[in-house]
Parts: C-alpha cells; sequence; structure tokens
C-alpha cells in the first residue's frame, strides 16, 4: 500500500507541475510476475494531454465496454474478486481485451482499517 501510495502522490506532483487537474480516483494495475517479483502500474485521469516525460507517459483509456464490480476489503480481498470474475470471463468464454485495473474509491492511507475499504474492478472486456 505504502509504495502505491508512493506512486500516485509522484504522479500527482507531475500532474500539478504540468497544470492539469486530477478528474478522478487513482487507477493501480499490481501483477505477479513470479513468486518474488510484481508489477506495478499507477495511473490517475487528468483534464488534458500531457507529453511524456519518463518515468511517466501518458495513456488514453481506450472506449469499450467493462465488466465492473465493487468490493469492500483490503488487497487480498480485491486479488480473489479479480480471480473469481476472470474464472466468470473462462466459464463463458468472454476475453478480455486489456489488463485489469483497480479504482480507489477510499485512501487507504486514510482509513487503515481495510474492512472499511471500497475498490471498484474493471476489467474491458469484448461485447
Amino acid at each position: 500500500t505504502s509504495e502505491i501510495y508512493k506512486q500516485i502522490h509522484s504522479l500527482q506532483a507531475h500532474m500539478l507541475q504540468k497544470n492539469a487537474q486530477q478528474t478522478g480516483n487513482p487507477m493501480v494495475n499490481v501483477s505477479q510476475l513470479d513468486t518474488n517479483q510484481f508489477k506495478l502500474m499507477v495511473a490517475l485521469p487528468v483534464n488534458k494531454r500531457l507529453e511524456d516525460a519518463p518515468p511517466f507517459f501518458f495513456r488514453r483509456m481506450v472506449t469499450g465496454k467493462f465488466m465492473r464490480a465493487g468490493v469492500m476489503g483490503g488487497p487480498f480481498t480485491v486479488q480473489d474478486a479479480l480471480r473469481q470474475i476472470q474464472l466468470y470471463l473462462s466459464d463463458n468464454g468472454e476475453v478480455a481485451m486489456a489488463i485489469p485495473f483497480e479504482h480507489f474509491v477510499t485512501d487507504r492511507i486514510a482509513e487503515p482499517d481495510t474492512s472499511k475499504c471500497t475498490t471498484h474492478i474493471y476489467i474491458p472486456v469484448y461485447y
């Protein structure tokens, strides 16, 4: 959680430096690469296009359909919900068109009790 929010705060500082405004909650994807390595990607919705400035890069959200689920709980509950949605997609012959992401509704630093944390999961799908 602290590493995720470190990245979020870094993005927010960059965004403010470029005179952009945040228009929604942070989006996060954590992918496990192997037993000891994870890949973290963090994004913020902003009100204007920003030029790439490594390590930051600008991407637009692809217009499409999303499977969405609300989850109350911490990271393990969210990961379990993601696994369940992947099983649903597999069982129903659906295909995810991009990686899923978590949309933080609750600031997990301000609310340390994970039972009170709300996260929305989005998976872009073909319909």
